[in-house]
């Protein structure tokens, strides 16, 4: 037998062959209120309509496991004040962090302050990065001045019961301002420095 001979023979063996439409069969069962419910099953098509249907299943579950993290981390956030971290000189803030070192509030007595909180969105964001927004903010519009920001007269004030909370948090100000300081060096043409104001 050559090739085409033993294709045309297995074409026709395919054809006599009878598949039982059993994805095709109505399938009864008993609803909520006992009343009979009858549920026709589109009949089966082949192998590619299973895996469109396997990938609409996988995508579906995937927007419910996203969904379900963001909402998780939406309801999830924790607004208990661990510390707060008092920015005296310049504009002034008030800044309240969780346990996770996220900003839950910032308060102000200034004007100024008022404008510079207009112009951050601070809320439920990283501490450090707040920090350093608001003081290049402050820098920006002439609330402080850079050299005042390297030369100490920004002071830090870190408020919590925790000995090791306030060494975690006098890094993150310290890193807070090099990096506001390095952003108006930058501007200004200027190299690094370093700062280290912190109580």
């Amino acid at each position: 037998m050559n090739e085409n001979e033993i294709m045309k023979m297995l074409e026709t063996e395919a054809d006599n062959v009878e598949v039982p439409n059993v994805l095709g069969e109505v399938h009864t069962a008993l609803d909520q209120r006992g009343s009979v419910v009858q549920d026709a099953v589109i009949p089966f098509r082949g192998g590619r309509t299973i895996w469109i249907r396997i990938a609409l299943a996988v995508a579906a579950l995937v927007v419910l496991v996203v969904g379900s993290v963001i909402m998780v981390n939406q309801f999830a956030f924790d607004s208990n004040v661990y510390a707060t971290i008092n920015v005296t000189g310049g504009p002034g803030f008030a800044i309240n962090v969780n346990r996770d070192s996220r900003v839950i509030d910032v308060a102000t007595e200034t004007q100024d302050g008022l404008t510079v909180l207009d112009k951050v969105d601070y809320s439920r964001r990283d501490f450090e990065g707040v920090l350093s927004a608001l003081l290049v903010v402050a820098v920006d519009l002439g609330f402080i001045d850079s050299d005042g920001l390297e030369s100490g007269q920004i002071a830090f004030d870190i408020e919590t019961a925790s000995e090791s909370g306030r060494t975690r948090l006098r890094g993150c100000v310290n890193r807070s301002v090099d990096a506001a300081i390095r952003h108006c060096r930058n501007r200004q043409g200027h190299g690094n420095g370093n700062h280290n104001n912190s109580n």
